[in-house]
């Protein structure tokens, strides 16, 4: 058993809103609980969640917990939080410094393109961003953040937009794509059933007029066979 078996593995223990960051040593989940608790200034270490920071994993499993890797980050949650992705929490974070006499009263369209206008929607509400369409994603991605005034907006705020607008974008084009080719799949599919269902019928149409063309001429011929007459 090597030392940092019994000593434990170095982790890193942040708060929900990956502000507050320690360090730990921990040979145990119980153990991370309690000094992480102590580390972030909470007092009720076991009614922490503790989660992956990368995806919010639930991690309550202690033969999972000793194959953390080392210095693997695990956010501390508070009975009332939950785990958000990096950029929206950072987007908070923007909105908590923005002056409230300066917010935009205008109504949130669809049609608005404005950088200006939707980092203000920003600021006052970050859900709003799970309305803006593709072509509003785009516009906020593509913008340098040269073109925006830091007497509005800072740096790392505007950072923060394009680089989640840009993922929210991604993932949008690529779940359209994926509707489209099962729509399509399911299209073919469709017609595939179809062509299979008409088969058998039209092949059965098909040959009845072949069938009365033979019987048609069986008559005939036994017809000609009645009158032709016995040899003498």
């Amino acid at each position: 058993m090597t030392t940092e078996d019994l000593a434990g593995k170095p982790h890193k223990v942040w708060s929900c809103d990956r502000q507050t960051r320690k360090c730990v040593v921990a040979s145990s989940l119980d153990e991370l609980r309690t000094k992480g608790a102590a580390k972030l200034g909470y007092n009720n270490p076991f009614d922490l969640k503790v989660v992956l920071e990368e995806d919010g994993t639930e991690v309550e499993d202690e033969n999972y917990f000793q194959r953390a890797e080392r210095d693997t980050v695990f956010l501390m949650l508070q009975p009332n939080e939950k785990w958000l992705p990096p950029g929206v929490e950072a987007l908070r974070a923007g909105c908590d410094v923005v002056d409230s006499s300066e917010e935009s009263s205008c109504v949130f369209s669809s049609e608005c393109l404005d950088p200006v206008t939707l980092l203000r929607h920003l600021e006052m509400d970050t859900g709003k961003l799970a309305l803006f369409t593709e072509d509003q994603l785009e516009v906020l991605a593509d913008m340098s953040i040269e073109s925006v005034d830091p007497d509005l907006f800072s740096a790392a705020f505007v950072e923060t937009v394009m680089d989640t607008c840009g993922r929210l974008l991604v993932e949008k084009r690529e779940a359209r794509e994926a509707i489209e080719l099962i729509k399509a799949f399911s299209q073919s599919s469709q017609n595939d059933a179809d062509d299979s269902s008409l088969g058998p019928d039209t092949e059965n149409e098909e040959s009845v007029p072949h069938t009365k063309h033979s019987r048609e001429g069986s008559s005939e011929e036994d017809g000609h066979a009645a009158k032709k007459p016995k040899p003498s």
